[in-house]
């Protein structure tokens, strides 16, 4: 119990004792909160739920992770560099033919949809050195960041992170939004610009947009529609606008 003097405010000597060394209760309950953040689901799982009846999947993890962040002096940023320097955070989401049905071992990254702000300024940073005041860009289309976070974000709390709950609506913003629409676009204007062969063009457009290079597959079916529209820009402003509005580019994979 903490040593409280009524003379004296009981604020400090609350955080005195509740990041005291010896106790273990709210490092582990931080660090649970950390790994939830990260991969949507917590060590402890729900991460509200901690007691000695729902014991962690992986319990020495959640130990050598406590311990490393008292050690730390509750050092946030070392508590979520250790998490994402380590292979359970770089897996990548593609399952194998023995894990797939795995959903709280961490043999693969769990799908987690984008927030309405991550989404959001992903698509400012897709535009690269455009800079938009986000208040006040508004238009019939596109009335705004507010109005986009309202549409694009779900305020129910107990909805878990891997639940994509995106639908027809969330859909349709994106399709016609003004920022997917409507504007120049550095980075074709640069492609023009450079008179950029189609094959290359088309591989810097998914390292923009998805951060990987086209399946042999998705090379192909992009490289005819580029060879059979006559118009560049007409021709890579449509592959820009479908790979901003594919799945992937609103999950964190």
């Amino acid at each position: 119990m903490p040593d409280l003097d009524p003379e004296k405010p009981f604020r400090p000597a609350f955080v005195a004792w509740l990041t005291s060394p010896d106790n273990e209760r709210f490092p582990a309950a931080a660090v649970n909160r950390t790994w939830h953040h990260f991969f949507g689901r917590g060590l402890v799982n729900p991460v509200n739920d901690m007691h000695e009846d729902n014991p962690a999947t992986h319990p020495e993890l959640m130990r050598m992770l406590t311990k490393e962040f008292i050690a730390s002096g509750h050092d946030l940023q070392h508590l979520i560099r250790c998490i994402v320097l380590s292979e359970t955070y770089q897996r990548t989401s593609r399952p194998l033919s023995g894990n797939k049905k795995d959903h709280e071992l961490y043999s693969h990254a769990l799908l987690r949809q984008l927030s309405g702000e991550q989404l959001f300024d992903s698509l400012f940073m897709v535009l690269e050195s455009v800079r938009y005041d986000k208040d006040l860009l508004k238009s019939v289309t596109n009335p705004g960041r507010d109005q986009w976070l309202q549409s694009l974000s779900d305020i129910r709390h107990d909805i878990t992170p891997t639940a994509y709950t995106h639908g027809v609506p969330q859909a349709l913003r994106l399709l016609n939004s003004g920022l997917a629409n409507g504007g120049e676009v550095p980075l074709i204007r640069k492609l023009l610009k450079e008179k950029m062969p189609r094959d290359r063009a088309l591989d810097v457009l998914f390292l923009e947009v998805l951060a990987r290079y086209p399946t042999a597959e998705e090379r192909k079916d992009f490289t005819t529609f580029l060879t059979e529209t006559p118009d560049q820009m007409t021709a890579y402003r449509t592959v820009w606008w479908v790979l901003l509005n594919t799945t992937e580019f609103a999950v964190n994979h």
